[in-house]
C-alpha cells in the first residue's frame, strides 16, 4: 500500500448542541492526617561576638568645704519665774493589812532571884535515869549544875534529895537503886561546891506516889 496523501481542510464546525443538566456533587470525605516527618537536626550555634568596651563614667570631683561662720553672742538669761504653789492632796485610803511575820525565837531564861523564905520542901528539879541504872546521863548533868549554881547563890537554902521508893516490883531492889542514884547525885553537887550540910536524903513527897526512873529535887530554908 502507497503512503497516505496529505490531510485536507478541516470542514466548518456544526452547531452546537444543548448543554446537559450539571449532576449533584457528591459527598467530600477528610482524608486522614499523614505522621508527623522526622524533624531535621539542629544546626552549629554560631560564634558569640565580643562584649563592646565599657565607656568612661565622668564622676565631678567633691567641692572644697566652706568655711564655719563665727559664734554668735550668747543672749543675756531670761529671770526664772516663781515657784509655784504645791496643794496637799488628800490621804488616800489604808491600805489592807499584811499577813503576820513568824513569831521569833524564845529569848534565854533570865537568872532565877534571890529565893525568899520556903517553909516547906518545894520541888525544885526532877532528875532523870535511864531504866535500871544509876549513872547520870549528860542532860542530867547539866541540869544539876544549875542547881547547884542557883544553891550557892542562895546559902539559905537547903536541898533535899527525894528517897521515895518506886512501889512497883522488888521493894529491896528498888531501895539499893535509889539509894544508888541519890549517891551519884549528891556526889555531883558536892563536886560542883554545894555544901555537904546543906544536902539532905528522905521520903520529902507522897511515898504512895509512882515513881518512873526521876528523882527529885526539892528545896526549903534551911534550918
Amino acid at each position: 500500500m502507497g503512503p497516505s496523501g496529505p490531510d485536507g481542510p478541516a470542514g466548518a464546525a456544526g452547531a452546537r448542541g444543548v448543554a446537559g443538566e450539571t449532576g449533584v456533587q457528591g459527598e467530600t470525605l477528610v482524608g486522614p492526617t499523614g505522621p508527623a516527618g522526622y524533624a531535621g537536626t539542629a544546626g552549629d550555634r554560631g560564634v558569640a561576638g565580643t562584649t563592646g568596651e565599657r565607656g568612661v563614667t565622668g564622676a565631678g570631683a567633691a567641692g572644697a568645704v566652706g568655711r564655719a561662720g563665727e559664734t554668735g553672742e550668747r543672749g543675756v538669761a531670761g529671770r526664772t519665774g516663781d515657784t509655784g504653789g504645791t496643794t496637799v492632796g488628800p490621804a488616800g485610803a489604808v491600805g489592807d493589812a499584811g499577813e503576820a511575820g513568824e513569831r521569833g525565837a524564845v529569848g534565854s531564861t533570865g537568872a532565877e532571884g534571890v529565893a525568899g523564905v520556903v517553909d516547906g520542901w518545894v520541888l525544885y528539879r526532877e532528875v532523870r535515869f535511864d531504866h535500871h541504872r544509876q549513872d547520870l546521863q549528860d542532860s542530867e548533868n547539866a541540869k544539876l549544875a544549875e542547881v547547884a549554881e542557883y544553891l550557892k547563890a542562895n546559902p539559905s537554902l537547903a536541898v533535899g534529895i527525894d528517897a521515895s521508893v518506886n512501889p512497883n516490883g522488888n521493894e529491896t531492889h528498888n531501895q539499893e537503886l535509889v539509894d544508888q542514884r541519890i549517891q551519884a547525885v549528891s556526889q555531883n553537887l558536892m563536886d560542883a561546891g554545894v555544901p555537904a550540910a546543906s544536902i539532905r536524903t528522905g521520903a520529902f513527897r507522897n511515898t504512895r506516889a509512882e515513881r518512873n526512873g526521876e528523882l527529885a529535887i526539892m528545896i526549903r530554908t534551911n534550918r
